[in-house]
């Protein structure tokens, strides 16, 4: 929805091309970010990824980065985030179609309003409208304001009328929202997934989930993590560098000489899918044994427990199995899961990253 050259005026520098609000603003939310959709509270869970096809549209992502409350002078890095167009339009429709009305019906007052426009505008109300909604808090905002509301305590020096009364407000806070003590704790992050059936890359988030404690659904057009901080963000991590290793590693198989004196189509998607399967397999092995110690049922079933309040019609998704056709791919495959490395300077027969040292419980 292009910006009136009065709304334009108002944004630091004058406009949304100036130097200023590119260099102070929209680059850093973009990286923030990594230049990929932050999505709404409408839709939590949208990573899109700029200058490529939207998965839901298939449309070229444009990444805009968008004012949460329509208040293009409030420029706090919270009130801004990058969006995606669908989550953008839809997150400022409600507001569009309050202005466009204000807008009709001031014309209508006036009497300047034209044929066509008239045609659009209803008999205003007798009562005037009560003032729209402010934006509902994103969750993250929401879960932060009520943990530092929680922090405030005597033993942290406050009074203890100051605590009571932030006590108070923290209740009412989860209370209006509907949280639960557990729903404070828990994080959420998520990898970009094309397909909505399982895969080899559902196996491999799977077991992913397995070690860091967290639970797995696909949902809009992305692979979901839920579970204790930091179980998510690791999770979304190790899964985006499998995924990346295995295509990596697939390709360089497609340039080798076995695969080559494959002739048929048919006999070559065999052999990358046993080179494929195979690999994904060995991968999930080193990860079971590399996150052993950090494995916690507890957490685990928290997680999952979540997930099911969360999305309650989940339907579990299983794939068929099926024995390699080619022993020499899937060998391969082996071998190449056996060297790949697992997080930037962890190679195979070292330690677990270093992030995952705490437990997440």
């Amino acid at each position: 929805m292009p910006i009136s050259p009065e709304r334009q005026k108002l944004y630091p520098g004058g406009s949304i091309r100036s130097v200023v609000w590119i260099r102070d603003f929209r680059e850093p939310i973009l990286a923030r970010a990594g230049n990929r959709c932050e999505g709404t509270p409408q839709r939590p869970s949208c990573r899109a990824e700029n200058d490529q096809p939207h998965p839901d549209t298939r449309s070229k992502v444009v990444l805009t980065v968008a004012h949460m409350d329509q208040d293009v002078t409030n420029n706090a890095p919270e009130n801004l985030r990058a969006l995606c167009q669908l989550c953008h339009n839809r997150w400022d429709q409600a507001s569009r179609t309050r202005n466009a009305t204000a807008t009709r019906a001031r014309k209508l007052a006036e009497g300047t309003l034209d044929l066509f426009e008239c045609e659009a505008v209803e008999e205003p109300p007798a009562e005037p409208p009560p003032p729209p909604d402010k934006p509902s808090m994103s969750a993250d905002r929401l879960k932060a304001k009520i943990a530092a509301l929680r922090a405030k305590t005597t033993a942290a020096g406050c009074t203890e009328a100051e605590a009571t009364a932030a006590a108070e407000m923290a209740a009412r806070l989860m209370s209006e929202h509907g949280l639960s003590e557990a729903e404070l704790v828990m994080t959420d992050a998520s990898v970009p997934e094309a397909s909505s059936r399982a895969s080899w890359r559902s196996d491999l988030a799977g077991a992913i989930a397995a070690c860091t404690n967290t639970a797995l659904i696909l949902v809009d057009g992305a692979m979901l993590f839920i579970g204790r901080a930091p179980g998510p963000e690791i999770a979304a991590y190790l899964l985006d560098l499998c995924v990346r290793s295995v295509e990596r590693e697939r390709k360089a198989f497609q340039e080798s000489a076995f695969y080559r004196a494959r002739r048929k189509a048919k006999t070559r998607r065999a052999a990358s899918t046993d080179f494929t399967e195979a690999m994904v397999l060995r991968l999930r092995q080193r990860l079971l044994v590399l996150f052993r110690d950090q494995r916690d049922g507890a957490a685990a079933r928290e997680a999952q427990q979540h997930l099911a309040a969360r999305f309650p019609n989940t339907v579990p998704t299983r794939r068929s199995e099926r024995d390699p056709r080619f022993d020499d791919a899937a060998w391969h495959g082996l071998a190449a899961g056996s060297k790949t490395r697992l997080d930037p300077g962890i190679g195979p027969g070292q330690g677990a990253p270093s992030r995952l040292a705490a437990p997440t419980a």
